[in-house]
């Protein structure tokens, strides 16, 4: 369940996620834990892989990292695809025909009917392309928002597109041209990532990447170019569809709130991990500072730094981090700690832009010495600076295990609403006094969860033929992911059916304020 909770959870309150995963049989639930545990690993390969550059390999690290990671990162995907759409245990034909009964005198036609019964079963392709179109409607309008698929010769015009082509473009992208020729042909493309992952906008630039630049999707000679708004990566684009179809599974409604949540999550995690490997790259740079005045081994590194000059500290990754982080404690103190680290980077490369500049390189033999003087003389003075070592040590320090506990569950709201309780005035009709009874947070959310399982459509009617929205009697309602819920029969369902609660006269507003103290929004209720 941990899995399914930080692959799926986010946005979603922790006891409605686990209440709907184990309502699923045990095949659906070993399914969306496999698939869970994939892009554990696709995220692993992502961000916790570190491949080391080598002045002897250079066009292999290009290849690993712009070629082969993306798109295995994109396969790993595909195949989370492949076990949502296809069956829990694939059989192969020869192994499913073992089990069909009187097939011995079939003709030629009962052969082709008996092999469409096996594809319709098994068959990866057909499952996976109805996976795209029955998508929930909310991933529908997110993708027809943020990505098109169109003729080559044609301009990006996402209004003209419809939905269905759309998705059937993304099944034919995704399935044959990038799934298939690597599984098939080995074929691996240039794979662009998104340098800062975050919401898409509708002012946003379009990127079309290079894979996805005159791509043959039907059998004919005509290209199509694949494009996304900016802030997105193909690999992102397969997790919202992924997620969709687990919420589908799990028949929890996808709302815009949920994937805007998720985009989120997602843009943090990117952030932190970035801004990690920032901390550690700049922490390596400057400790290779401290050791190249007084190593003999480092005489090479002497040299690039007579002839070519410092290189500067990066900042750009803390800098977007900043503004990444939750208004709590923990991350409170981080904002602080980054604040102050990009003060320190920012200080450390002015020195050395100003050192740069005053001296600039010398490739005259004769002037190396003089030049490897100045250098020391500056290297002194500077690693013996409190921010220089403060940039050093920053890896080591104890504030980093909250940044670790902070990139362990990245998501922007809380999986769960913080529990809260109130006590609440009631009349026991069974034994004719007043009383105090106590409500919990998670007792309401429960009964939200009861009353979607009785009122699919909403439609209580509390008399008569009308519906609660459309009775002029209520006024108000809870507003939660995107429903509306009666307040006072909710509130009532909590304390019991023996129990009125203490309302009317100066605390009319009684049941909404209860509420509200819980934690829930309430409006004025909409229109029926």
């Amino acid at each position: 369940m941990k899995y399914i909770q930080w692959a799926f959870g986010c946005g979603i309150d922790d006891r409605e996620l686990k209440t709907k995963y184990e309502s699923l049989s045990e095949e659906d639930r070993l399914r969306l834990e496999r698939v869970a545990r994939r892009i554990n690993l696709i995220l692993t390969l992502r961000y916790r892989v570190s491949i080391h550059t080598s002045p002897f390999e250079r066009y292999s690290h290009f290849d690993l990292v712009y070629f082969e990671l993306p798109s295995t990162q994109i396969y790993l995907l595909c195949t989370c695809l492949d076990i949502l759409a296809g069956q829990p245990d694939h059989k192969n034909f020869k192994a499913w025909i073992e089990e069909q009964p009187d097939i011995n005198y079939l003709g030629k036609d009962g052969i082709k009917q008996l092999y469409s019964q096996y594809e319709g079963e098994y068959a990866v392709g057909r499952n996976l392309r109805n996976l795209f179109r029955d998508l929930p409607q909310g991933a529908k309008d997110w993708l027809a928002r943020n990505v098109v698929i169109r003729r080559a010769n044609q301009p990006l015009a996402p209004e003209r597109q419809k939905v269905k082509k759309l998705l059937d473009r993304l099944y034919l992208y995704f399935y044959n041209h990038r799934r298939n020729s690597f599984t098939h042909s080995g074929v691996s493309h240039i794979t662009p990532i998104s340098d800062d992952i975050r919401e898409p906008t509708d002012e946003g630039w379009w990127v079309t990447p290079a894979s996805g630049t005159h791509v043959d999707l039907y059998k004919d000679d005509k290209k199509w170019n694949f494009s996304y708004r900016e802030g997105l990566d193909e690999i992102t684009i397969l997790r919202i569809i992924i997620y969709a179809d687990v919420l589908k599974k799990l028949k929890i409604e996808l709302t815009s709130e949920l994937i805007d949540t998720n985009v989120r999550s997602y843009s943090r995690l990117h952030a932190l991990y970035n801004f990690l490997g920032e901390i550690n790259r700049n922490s390596a740079l400057a400790n290779l500072w401290t050791r190249i005045v007084d190593d003999p081994r480092m005489s090479d590194q002497r040299l690039d730094l007579i002839h070519s000059g410092f290189s500067l500290l990066s900042s750009e990754a803390s800098t977007i981090m900043v503004e990444r982080y939750r208004d709590n404690r923990r991350e409170t103190a981080l904002r602080q700690m980054t604040s102050r680290y990009v003060k320190e980077v920012d200080h450390i490369n002015s020195l050395v832009s100003d050192f740069n500049e005053s001296n600039p390189p010398v490739r005259n033999a004769d002037e190396q010495n003089k030049q490897w003087q100045v250098v020391k003389e500056f290297l002194d003075k500077l690693v013996d600076t409190p921010i220089f070592k403060s940039v050093v040590n920053l890896p080591s320090e104890k504030i980093m295990a909250d940044l670790w506990l902070v990139i362990s569950d990245p998501c922007y709201t809380p999986n769960t609403m913080e529990r809260k309780m109130v006590q609440v005035r009631v009349w026991d009709r069974t034994q004719e006094k007043w009383e105090l009874a106590e409500v919990a947070s998670d007792q309401i959310l429960a009964a939200l969860a009861w009353y979607d399982s009785q009122y699919p459509k909403k439609d209580y009617k509390p008399r008569g033929r009308k519906t609660w929205l459309e009775d002029g009697r209520y006024k108000y309602a809870i507003k939660y992911r995107g429903h509306f819920y009666p307040p006072k029969y909710i509130l009532r369902r909590v304390i019991g059916a023996a129990r009125d609660f203490y309302g009317g006269g100066k605390a009319k507003d009684y049941t909404n304020a209860v509420l509200k103290e819980l934690g829930f929004v309430i409006i004025q209720k909409p229109s029926g």
